[in-house]
This record gives structure tokens, sequence and C-alpha cells, in this order.
């Protein structure tokens, strides 16, 4: 089971060292003056309030959570994009990713390393077999339709977050979902087939969610706090 604990005092990432934040976005409305123009006019183009509370809580998370680690002001903290849409601090060698669904993000930190995390609510799929053909490599799709018809649902989202983890710490996007494989097995956590010398930690989010960690190397270990 995943450990949450409450972080207090002078945060500090050693090496091997990634921290993995759990935020909730069902909370009190965020001060968005922390957030840049760019993320301003990003929350205001949200249809429902919901979607754009969402949007806000978990961006100004994010920036408090650097801002502890980079002893600075969290509003003046200033982002970059790569070529797909991930964040960056051109200032700071601090290495971060979020991800976030229904009413549940995450944050992953890491000082010496890209890491990429994802997490997905879990729902029913009506066009799994479809999506698994379409979307995953041969052999992922095999695995996937060779289960009973119960266990197919789980394991269309944890082979989902831990793609979607790796592409999204190599900065990459969907652009590459079919080139990476995953083997999950129903009893076992998963693993990378390709690529060989990055590793894979699934993650309990919540209930009714999946989530995993993606990062180079085989020496790094998780931390997991609550905000």
């Amino acid at each position: 089971m995943t450990g949450w604990q409450v972080a207090s005092g002078e945060l500090t990432l050693t090496t091997g060292a990634i921290h993995v934040w759990r935020i909730p976005l069902v909370q009190a409305p965020q001060d968005t003056s922390m957030l840049a123009a760019d993320e301003q006019a990003r929350a205001e183009r949200f249809r429902y309030d919901k979607d754009r509370r969402c949007f806000v809580t978990a961006r100004c998370s994010l920036r408090q959570i650097l801002g502890r680690y980079l002893a600075q002001d969290a509003g003046k903290l200033a982002f970059r994009y790569g070529p797909y849409g991930k964040p960056f601090l051109a200032e700071h060698r601090i290495e971060f990713n979020l991800a976030h669904s229904g009413d549940l993000a995450l944050v992953a930190v890491a000082a010496d390393r890209p890491v990429g995390i994802d997490l997905e609510l879990i729902k029913p799929m009506s066009d799994l077999e479809k999506l698994t053909e379409r979307f995953f490599t041969a052999g992922e799709h095999q695995r996937i339709v060779k289960l009973e018809q119960q266990q197919r649902s789980l394991a269309f989202f944890r082979t989902w977050t831990c793609k979607e983890a790796y592409l999204k710490a190599t900065g990459d996007g969907l652009r590459k979902l079919k080139g990476l494989e995953v083997a999950v097995n129903p009893q076992q956590g998963a693993q990378f087939v390709n690529p060989q010398d990055w590793d894979l930690q699934e993650i309990q989010p919540g209930e009714g969610f999946v989530g995993a960690i993606a990062a180079p190397g085989f020496d790094w270990q998780v931390s997991f706090f609550e905000c």
C-alpha cells in the first residue's frame, strides 16, 4: 500500500529521491494571482466551473510545492514549455511533472533525472478492444483481451498510465504511444518491455484510481506526501 505522509519543515531532494505529492482538487478556491498570465488565460477557457477550479487548484498547488523546494515565492516561478507542452523551469535544476484526473492531482519532483507521472480514474470502457488495437502494441493488446472481462478495464488503465508516465517524462507526447511497450500482470507490478533502461513504479493514488511513475535508471526511490 502507498503510504502518504504530511511533510513539515524544509524540503530537500537527495540523489535518487523522487517525491510524489497528492492533491485533492475539491478544496477552497485558490488565489489565482500567483498564476502567470498564460495560466490565467488557460483557466478562463474552460467551459465548466468545476474544470476551471480543478485546473487552478492543480497549478497553484504545483507552484506552492516547487516554491517550497526552491525557497522562492510561488508566484514568481516562470514556467517554460517544451515542444509538446511539458512545463519546466529554465532557471532551476529541478525536474517535475503534474497529472490530474477526476478530483485528484499528483505532482512528482526529482533533482537528478527526468520524471513522469500519470493517474487515471477507472471507468467502464465500451470500446476497449478497439482502443487497445489502435493505440497499444500488439503485445499489449493481446495481453489485455486474453483477460477475463472484469479485469480488462483495470489492465487498460494500468497500461495507459505507465505508458503516459514515460512519455510525459521524455516530453514526447502521445505521438510515440504505440512505439512503447509495457507488460502488465494482474497479480504483479508492471514493467517496461522497451525501453530497457527506464523503470516503472505503480502507485495507489486513491479509491478508484490508478497511477504510475517513470524515470530512467533503477536506483531511485519514491516518498509520498499529502498536500
